[in-house]
């Protein structure tokens, strides 16, 4: 039994001047994000047996499961964190705002603790602080073009480490990580012409990774991932009541450090190359109200081990839907159906999970989905 809790709050400030031709919107914000996870129970042992493979699987005996156990009843506090967040920043403003250029920094607080499940008694925990920049660029060469750039990097939470990995004892399960900082870079163009319009962007991130060293039993994030991408964004209404909305996304996620020297420069687990989305909806003419939904979703192979010998094959999925727009006493109602995996087929989906302990996720069947909500 697992349950998460989180609170979150903050306040802004804006205000407009002008310094000669030059004008200013000066933005202050303060922000706080506090969770709180209760786990009564965490379990894993399924190393040292043979399943073959996925299309040739061997029936092995179930294993004796690794466990640690708190009160089901009354689950423990098992881990706690807390992101504080002030923020100020000015975007100013040239050439009767066709050039706009924001400047900014945020300061960061993030506490990590994290107890152990059977009692609650601290296990471990890490402070850090820092300050980031954000830089941005926007030029509007004309009404239905704009040109940007933008620079951002910001502080994120350790992880973790688990208390088994691959039927492996962690030698320093319970700990917390120390926060990394990523970075974001992107460049890109945005055009709207009212009843369509697009973006296209190039981008880079860097994300940290962990991994686990079955010779000192230890659990690291002395790894990093650097993500590459192009990504297309389109929209429209070609004729009346007809609506597209679609994007694509090409991504190389590289492994730049890794325990095992070997996988740097392989693609990281479970991020595919490709990622192509379609939403369709059509008003049904004649029948006010009545408006039909199509999807299709693809995604392309992904690595399923940090060697990449082993991927997850492509995969596609076409969605189907009705709703219909009404109102009864009064009171704007929408009545949904939605059919998902219309096909039927059955997709590994996923891939994720600790180092060392990956789980690969089926996508759901053939599903249908009814609901109906109201306007008040």
């Amino acid at each position: 039994m697992r349950k998460d809790t989180v609170w979150s709050g903050d306040v802004g400030l804006r205000a407009d001047l002008t310094t000669g031709p030059v004008g200013h919107r000066l933005v202050a914000s303060a922000s706080q994000i506090q969770s709180k996870s209760r786990n009564a129970w965490a379990g894993s042992n399924f190393a040292g047996y043979s399943f073959g493979t996925l299309t040739d699987p061997v029936l092995s005996p179930a294993p004796a499961i690794a466990s640690v156990s708190g009160d089901l009843s009354d689950p423990k506090v098992t881990e706690r964190v807390k992101n504080t967040s002030v923020a100020v920043a000015d975007r100013l403003s040239f050439l009767d705002g066709r050039l706009l250029a924001t400047v900014g920094v945020r300061y960061q607080e993030i506490e990590t603790k994290s107890y152990a499940y059977a009692d609650g008694a601290f296990g471990s925990g890490y402070a850090s602080e820092a300050a980031t920049p954000a830089f941005a660029l926007v030029y509007k060469p004309s009404d239905r073009v704009s040109l940007y750039a933008n620079y951002a990097e910001a502080l994120t939470p350790g992880v973790i480490a688990p208390a088994v990995v691959n039927g492996v004892t962690v030698a320093n399960g319970g700990e917390v990580l120390s926060p990394f900082r990523a970075e974001q870079a992107e460049v890109g163009a945005k055009y709207d012409a009212g009843t369509f319009g697009g973006t296209l962007s190039v981008f880079r991130t860097t994300l940290p990774s962990a991994f686990f060293d079955p010779a000192s039993r230890l659990y690291s994030d002395g790894g990093e991932q650097e993500n590459r991408g192009v990504e297309l964004t389109v929209y429209g209404e070609p004729i009346d009541g007809l609506r597209l909305i679609g994007g694509a996304t090409w991504l190389n996620a590289e492994v730049k450090r890794s325990l095992t020297a070997a996988n740097e420069g392989k693609s990281a687990i479970g991020v595919p190359d490709v990622q192509t989305n379609l939403n369709v909806e059509w008003d049904v003419p004649g029948l006010s109200g009545l408006t039909l939904e199509g999807r299709v979703v693809h995604t392309s192979a992904q690595a399923a081990n940090a060697a990449n010998t082993l991927e997850l094959d492509a995969w596609t999925r076409f969605d189907a839907g009705v709703r219909y727009a009404f109102e009864a006493g009064g009171r704007p109602l929408t009545v949904r159906a939605r059919v998902e995996n219309v096909a039927d087929e059955d997709q590994w989906v996923a891939v994720g999970g600790y180092p060392g302990s990956n789980y690969l996720t089926l996508g759901a069947p053939r599903t249908l989905s009814l609901s109906i909500s109201a306007e008040f």
